[in-house]
């Protein structure tokens, strides 16, 4: 059978016409189809969402572009985002941790700054713990990885090498990594 979705562009466009509205989006998210979850999270009120919500909210996460909507519309506008993202690159649950992945690599590009302890914890994590067991774990991982080349180019040696490692043990995925890290460095 066929699938029409709405394009995110044209959910954006829909969502615009309302003021933020957290009952709305709770009774969005009732009918858990894909444009009604996207929207949802368009009209959360981003100064009401507290991390308690953030926690239910990840928890429901289901696929990987549910995981980029959220953290684009919603999570990467909260105070508490950096917070939360390092917490849920160490879930057990794929969607979990996909959603703290990607607010990283979008914190990162908002120049967000992370405690070098706060870094050196993520890096050890990806090093030593992380399991990449599917496509998207590994774009992920490396879109976190070159963003913080990007954002620091003297740890740019230690991904490179970080990298090698990651593609070593994770050879199934060695392509994506050696593509979306190492040729873009």
């Amino acid at each position: 059978s066929e699938i029409h979705a709405v394009s995110a562009v044209k959910l954006r466009e829909i969502a615009e016409n309302y003021y933020p509205d957290n009952e709305l989006a709770a009774r969005l998210r009732e009918d858990d189809v894909r444009e009604n979850l996207i929207i949802a999270e368009m009209l959360e009120d981003r100064n009401s969402l507290d991390i308690y919500k953030a926690e239910v909210l990840v928890n429901k996460i289901k696929n990987n572009e549910l995981a980029e909507q959220i953290c684009m519309n919603l999570f990467v506008h909260v105070d508490f985002a950096d917070e939360i993202c390092v917490k849920w690159i160490k879930s057990d649950m794929k969607y979990v941790k996909i959603t703290g992945l990607i607010l990283l690599s979008r914190l990162l590009q908002r120049k967000v700054k992370f405690s070098d302890k706060i870094i050196n914890d993520i890096f050890e994590y990806i090093e030593n713990k992380i399991k990449i067991n599917d496509l998207f774990s590994a774009k992920a991982v490396a879109r976190v990885l070159r963003q913080l080349v990007f954002n620091d180019n003297e740890k740019r040696d230690f991904i490179i090498s970080l990298t090698k490692k990651l593609m070593n043990k994770h050879n199934k995925y060695e392509g994506i990594l050696r593509e979306d890290i190492l040729n873009l460095i």
